[in-house]
């Protein structure tokens, strides 16, 4: 597709994003990765990364179940479903709208995405809207949860990050965000844990269920001491060195300073 863009309109789609659904997921992933341990897909994505380069767009593959294809009519031709009651399940435009939609929220998920996460069922959770005014307030010292547009879903995670090194001890905060445009948010920290990456059919009793397209479960867990603790003397002689002479207040007063950070 992309190199027949170059050789027939090749201007057509300049300083544009191009999105390609598709149902081969090691494809998707290895497109959007940027690389692949496979020699042919490899080879495949150099030849894709260079027709992005004359073609002067982006390229975002998007995975979809085979069955969101049939019904939308790209991969009906090849199974009959022209002829058949399937085709007329969705419109195109509906479901295409669905694809790039944000995940339903359902308070139902809270107690599964505990377990997920390994913490007690018993942790409160708070649900945060996307549209709604972000507040340095209601996330910190708490445990939220978000279910923003793929989107935006880069500015939310820099958002509760930023809002993370001022309250690391006691702020955490949750993601669900359908499996699109990982080219903007994908991998934007090691801080940023991928809990998992869920089918559709996996959340039940969810409106999650009716998603086309899996969904990741971002997690930025609250900061955890790795290292054993120092003990105040220790620290003190690392601060202060050899003992001071007496009337080396300002030396003390920087140990004390640099002991309360």
């Amino acid at each position: 597709m992309m190199e027949d863009l170059v050789d027939r309109t090749h201007d057509v789609v300049r300083g544009m994003t191009v999105f390609y659904f598709t149902d081969n997921s090691t494809v998707c992933y290895a497109v959007n990765k940027g690389a692949s341990a496979s020699t042919e897909l490899q080879n495949l994505i150099v030849r894709i990364k260079l027709a992005e380069l004359q073609l002067g767009c982006l390229l975002e593959a998007i995975h979809v179940h085979g069955v969101v294809m049939i019904i939308e009519g790209t991969d009906g031709l090849s199974r009959g479903v022209w002829v058949s009651p399937l085709h007329q399940a969705a419109g195109r435009v509906l479901t295409t709208a669905h694809v790039l939609d944000p995940a339903p929220y359902s308070p139902l998920l809270v107690p599964w995405i505990l377990h997920q996460a390994g913490l007690p069922a018993t942790t409160p959770v708070t649900y945060r809207p996307w549209d709604g005014c972000w507040t340095a307030r209601p996330l910190l010292h708490q445990t939220t949860l978000w279910y923003p547009p793929p989107e935006i879903a880069r500015q939310v995670i820099v958002h509760v990050m930023s809002l993370g090194v001022e309250s690391p001890w006691g702020t955490q905060v949750f993601i669900f965000v359908p499996r699109i445009l990982q080219h903007q948010w994908g991998n934007l920290s090691k801080h940023v844990h991928e809990v998992g990456i869920f089918q559709p059919g996996e959340f039940p009793l969810s409106p999650l269920q009716h998603l086309p397209i899996p969904v990741v479960l971002l997690q930025i867990a609250t900061y955890k001491r790795t290292l054993p603790s120092i003990r105040d003397e220790d620290m003190a002689a690392r601060l202060d060195g050899p003992p001071a002479p007496p009337d080396a207040r300002w030396h003390r007063n920087e140990a004390e300073l640099l002991r309360g950070l």
